[in-house]
């Protein structure tokens, strides 16, 4: 019995917490130009135009992780022309071919806002009566609940894709994101940016990076780091990490274990790759700090 009621316990707390977590809902609409409905960008240069650093650079580097689950290629505008400074329509055309890039994604905020709903109180007593001797004795407690508004976040968002030879926009789309009353800025810009990419994908308006040569493997390991890497097993099962250095994803491990400090980098790279050896391709990002 006491097994139980500690599994009950366990259960509303698990509850709890999830009540207590911020998220988030998008809601998108797209469409495509017919004249260039089936062709398919395989590098893929990102913008939020957001005047926040921090959001800018978070929801830029969300699109981006999600992407690279697809084995799509995308770079972060942030981390290619450096916010701070003014560049010409003839320098930015130089450094996207430079980089082979093939379409730009701008998203725009349109709107934002709060919606308020008042939670009206509701009243709980309790009352306790016990007798002593010819003494009747008692008492009550009064316990409020709401009396109070919750505040939801909502945002508006608009985007286009570019292609870049053309110089014509071939994909448009407009998003509604709502979150919960927990939601932060970051949250609904991170709803809006996975429902991007994802939409983008399923539609496929992108594709893998890449041209497979006559030797290589067509399975689905992705081709970003593949003969100058030394952890071969770990970016096949979890693409997410090609965006990183092999020297940063071996810094992030020993932040996040302390076992693993005082590894040296080949014995580190060994036990990374003796886990992922026989793993199935996942989709959940490893957490790379640097």
């Amino acid at each position: 019995m006491k097994g139980i009621r500690l599994y009950i316990q366990l259960i509303c707390c698990s509850v709890a917490i999830f009540a207590l977590t911020g998220c988030a809902s998008t809601r998108l609409t797209s469409q495509s130009d017919p004249a260039l409905a089936g062709k398919r960008y395989h590098k893929i240069l990102v913008q939020f135009d957001l005047m926040n650093l921090e959001l800018r650079r978070d929801a830029e580097m969300t699109f981006q992780t999600k992407l690279a689950q697809y084995q799509v290629e995308c770079i972060a505008a942030h981390q290619l022309l450096f916010p701070g400074k003014y560049y010409s329509d003839s320098e930015v055309i130089n450094i996207i071919d430079s980089n082979q890039i093939d379409a730009v994604l701008i998203v725009s905020l349109s709107d934002a806002g709060v919606s308020s709903t008042y939670i009206p109180p509701t009243y709980q007593t309790q009352t306790n009566a016990w007798i002593n001797g010819n003494y009747l004795s008692g008492s009550s407690t009064t316990r409020t609940y709401g009396g109070y508004n919750i505040n939801k976040p909502w945002a508006s968002f608009s985007a286009k894709l570019i292609d870049v030879d053309a110089k014509n926009v071939v994909w448009i789309a407009s998003a509604q994101t709502k979150g919960n009353g927990y939601a932060k800025a970051k949250t609904l810009l991170r709803s809006m940016a996975n429902k991007t990419a994802d939409r983008l994908v399923q539609e496929q308006r992108v594709s893998r990076s890449g041209k497979l040569k006559s030797n290589e493997s067509s399975s689905n390991e992705p081709t970003a780091y593949r003969n100058q890497t030394r952890l071969p097993n770990l970016r096949r099962v979890v693409p997410s990490v090609n965006e990183y250095t092999d020297k940063q994803i071996l810094t992030s491990y020993r932040k996040k274990y302390s076992y693993l400090k005082k590894k040296s980098d080949d014995e580190l790279i060994k036990f990374i790759e003796t886990k992922y050896s026989k793993a199935k391709k996942q989709n959940d990002p490893v957490e790379v700090r640097y």
